[in-house]
């Protein structure tokens, strides 16, 4: 299933034109029209089997303390992995800390998420804003395009981003600028998602 969450921006993402409403319409999946009453849905069965419910949040986080403020008992059964915040330095793992966006864009939301008794682990800026995959290991993310729809998808929303982003330092990573047969941009989602549990079985 899908969700949509609130937005806070009040214009065009930067992905708009890669992804639009037709695709959305398109979609044979179930499509929640409001992502806090999904979350609780989620949660709500996971429970009832006796199961916790890990949340993955890679943005400003208003649907998750939305539905944490309607279900306050959610936070029982759920484990947080979270890509957020800046505490010694700022981004590639240099420089001074900042606000950054998925803490800044809805600030009351993400104190009720780092305040609820769940278990939380996050990723800030200090170790996402240096992860980028470059050299050997992304000629190997390149060549598993063909053998991958996932890869191939990611690759593809890849290519339509880079020359559209309009921030500097996702483009300049650690090891260098951005593009598309090097090395990839700075990847602070994807570190915060190394952080599961999957990986650690």
């Amino acid at each position: 299933p899908m969700a949509i969450g609130p937005t806070r921006v009040g214009k065009d993402l930067v992905l708009n034109d890669w992804a639009g409403a037709t695709d959305l319409a398109a979609y044979k999946g179930s499509v929640y029209q409001d992502a806090a009453s999904a979350i609780i849905e989620e949660v709500s069965l996971g429970a009832a089997s006796n199961r916790s419910t890990t949340l993955v949040v890679l943005s400003p986080c208003s649907a998750v303390a939305d539905a944490l403020h309607r279900a306050p008992w959610i936070a029982q059964h759920i484990v947080v992995v979270a890509m957020g915040g800046s505490l010694w330095h700022g981004d590639n793992g240099t420089g001074q800390p900042f606000a950054e966006w998925n803490i800044a864009g809805d600030v009351p939301s993400a104190q009720a998420m780092y305040a609820a008794q769940w278990k939380l682990t996050t990723a800030p800026l200090d170790t996402a804003g240096a992860a980028q995959v470059s050299g050997k290991e992304f000629t190997q993310l390149l060549d598993c395009k063909s053998k991958s729809a996932i890869v191939r998808a990611l690759l593809d929303m890849y290519e339509a981003w880079l020359p559209l982003c309009p921030w500097p330092a996702p483009k300049h990573g650690p090891f260098g600028p951005a593009d598309l047969g090097n090395a990839s941009s700075v990847i602070y989602d994807a570190l915060a998602a190394m952080l599961l549990d999957v990986w650690n079985p």
